[in-house]
């Protein structure tokens, strides 16, 4: 099943302690994504605009550890504008299946909207999944994942992150577009919080 995969990392100065972190989950786990898999990534944080490092394309998991070797944490966190940049710019074949993968620990900090640009989005476009991976014990932007059928992890230390990035990877998630969201139960996964991610 061929399909397009968007990461969105925020980099933003908030994700100072837990950008390490979802790097290194990335970089481990990227290489176990489909080669049927267009894989491209985002980056947004310092200006209320996001960073393209690499447009999907097939067997690109190179170029996109390039782009999160790059990421440093800096600045607002703009994400109704990156998720619209993802939308228009990014998913640009149709036909193809279309998934995001949002990692962030916050609120859009640039005044937008995220949840409502979805909710719209969501009337007339089928053909989107976003799971979100919040780092934090909180269910802000789950309504991102409802509005799209996707699924919202919670995540409090990097092997329930690792968890989490898996479990989306490995999803065979429908993609049918007459589906309506379901309502997801949020994967809240408590672990002992490790010091040196967390401080």
């Amino acid at each position: 099943h061929r399909k397009i995969v968007m990461i969105l990392l925020d980099t933003s100065d908030s994700m100072s302690s837990g950008i390490e972190m979802a790097k290194d989950t990335a970089k481990s786990l990227l290489p176990e994504i489909s080669q049927h898999t267009e894989l491209g990534l985002r980056t947004f944080g310092g200006h209320c605009g996001s960073n393209l490092h690499s447009k999907p394309k097939y067997r690109n998991t190179a170029k996109i550890i390039e782009g999160l070797d790059a990421a440093t944490p800096y600045g607002r966190t703009p994400i109704k504008k990156t998720l619209e940049e993802t939308v228009n710019n990014d998913f640009f074949h149709s036909q193809l299946k279309k998934k995001i993968i949002l990692i962030t620990d916050g609120s859009d900090t640039c005044g937008g909207n995220p949840c409502e640009y979805i909710k719209k989005l969501s009337k007339v476009r089928k053909d989107i999944i976003i799971d979100v991976i919040l780092i934090g014990n909180n269910d802000r932007l789950k309504c991102l994942s409802d509005a799209t059928n996707g699924t919202f992890y919670s995540v409090t230390s990097k092997e329930s992150f690792t968890n989490a990035f898996k479990e989306i990877i490995k999803s065979k998630q429908n993609y049918t577009e007459n589906k309506q969201p379901a309502k997801k139960q949020i994967h809240y996964q408590f672990m002992p919080l490790q010091e040196d991610l967390f401080p």
